[in-house]
């Protein structure tokens, strides 16, 4: 019979990576050895420099558990320190659905590929100083402590700060927890950035008025003979007639007839264009089944359209390569210095009474504010002056630029149609099919190249 051997309990015991904690690993007595005892863990903590957090109920259970099992039981906290308890990431709640932020501006299911103005969705309009977003700052969590003198702090992991930022025409206020519209708008959410495409959403149709605003317009109905003066874009989905634009954005049309419209965009054609001045930095852009007879058209950019003119050889007058614009931003910008120097003069004469005080002792608080305000109203004034010299020598610069264009016709141009590339011009004087006219050599002719069908 094999000889059996007495062998008493044993323990393993360790600290955790930050010393916060001592784990024990206790074996059983075996063939009647002795068990491990509470007194000999508890002398291992001492000798290990333990100073507190023993756990001697934990000590008991577990070597009472080795020896009723007679299995080794593992991974017993027999004391424990301050553990740190990790900070949370910061908290965002959206004033409107994370959902519905997330959606982009609608596209058009044509060819263009262009924003569907008219199917934006009403639950992302905002107005300004809308609250669009609150901000829960991350929290830094609890230090711990460790077992063992002296005892040290154990730095939890902070929680994440908010990546949310502000975008176009979004504000934040000062102590980074709160994002607002700045502008009456569509809002979008992009990754991280919360932007509000400036506008308004006008649901009918405007006769006789003057339309001015800094942000874009979109108008459901039909515009007819307004003065339109906008900052941003405009898009219409009725017929514009009669009307007189000036826009520093895109120009979104269906029909438009005998209007006058310049721009710093491009000038974006689905319908008809008839018997309308047009002035535009950029390019005309016709798609599908556009067609543009009669009038003057300015593209610097070029022009893209399926027709262009009419069989009954109605006179129509293309010029693209050179930039028609830039003669009327600097009257514009001409204007706006004036105003500017005018608005210097009458804010130096209101402070003017102030200057004669011996000091600000004198001036009441109210008063005081006031030439703040005023103050900061001149630096405005100085600086926008500055900013429109740079504008004027801007212009100067494009106006000796050569501008590569083209007129590209995808279905028919007529005769009685004009097209001029910077010094060369050409009468068309048959119908023609799929045509494209560029520059010709020198600059002094136009050419002509027939379109490829497509396949």
């Amino acid at each position: 019979m094999a000889e059996v051997y007495r062998k008493n309990g044993s323990l393993e015991i360790k600290f955790n990576e930050d010393r916060t904690q001592v784990i024990v690993n206790v074996y059983p007595a075996s063939a009647g050895g002795e068990s491990i005892t509470t007194s000999e863990i508890l002398d291992r903590l001492k000798s290990m420099g333990v100073t507190y957090g023993i756990r001697e109920q934990a000590i008991r259970d577990a070597i009472h558990a080795a020896d009723d099992s007679n299995q080794a039981v593992t991974g017993i906290i027999v004391a424990q320190g301050g553990i740190p308890k990790d900070g949370e990431d910061a908290k965002i709640k959206y004033n409107i659905s994370h959902g519905v932020l997330l959606k982009p501006l609608p596209k058009r299911t044509d060819s263009s590929g262009h924003t569907e103005w008219f199917a934006l969705d009403p639950a992302k309009m905002v107005k300004a100083d809308d609250e669009l977003a609150s901000i829960l700052p991350a929290q830094p969590g609890t230090p711990g402590k460790t077992l063992t003198w002296p005892i040290q702090a154990i730095t939890p992991k902070p929680g994440k700060p908010s990546a949310l930022n502000a975008g176009q025409n979004v504000r934040m206020s000062d102590d980074g927890l709160h994002i607002y519209a700045a502008q009456d708008g569509y809002v979008c959410l992009h990754g991280e950035q919360i932007i509000v495409h400036a506008l308004r959403v006008f649901p009918g149709s405007i006769t006789g008025q003057a339309l001015n605003s800094a942000t874009g317009l979109v108008v459901r109905g039909n515009i007819e003979n307004c003065q339109v003066n906008l900052g941003g874009f405009l898009a219409v989905k009725g017929s514009v007639n009669g009307c007189k634009i000036r826009c520093m954005g895109d120009i979104y049309l269906n029909d438009a007839v005998e209007c006058d419209i310049a721009c710093d965009g491009n000038v974006i054609v689905y319908g008809k264009l008839i018997n309308c001045t047009i002035n535009t930095c950029k390019k005309l852009l016709g798609f599908d089944s556009s067609v543009i007879v009669g009038g003057q058209i300015s593209a610097s950019e070029g022009v893209e359209t399926a027709i262009l003119g009419a069989d009954d050889f109605t006179a129509t007058n293309v010029v693209v390569g050179i930039n028609n614009m830039i003669q009327l931003k600097g009257k514009e910008i001409e204007e706006e210095m004036n105003a500017c120097e005018m608005n210097i003069t009458r804010i130096s004469s209101a402070l003017k009474p102030f200057t004669t005080l011996s000091g600000q002792e004198a001036i009441t608080e109210d008063k005081r504010q006031l030439v703040t305000k005023l103050q900061s109203q001149k630096r405005s004034q100085d600086t926008r002056i500055k900013e429109l010299h740079n504008e004027k020598r801007g212009l100067a610069i494009a106006a000796k630029e050569h501008i590569v264009s083209h007129v590209t016709v995808a279905k028919t141009v007529y005769p009685g149609v004009m097209i001029t590339i910077r010094n060369g011009a050409a009468q068309i004087e048959t119908t023609m099919e799929m045509v494209k006219f560029i520059e010709g050599p020198g600059g002094k002719s136009v050419d002509m190249e027939m379109l490829r069908k497509a396949a």
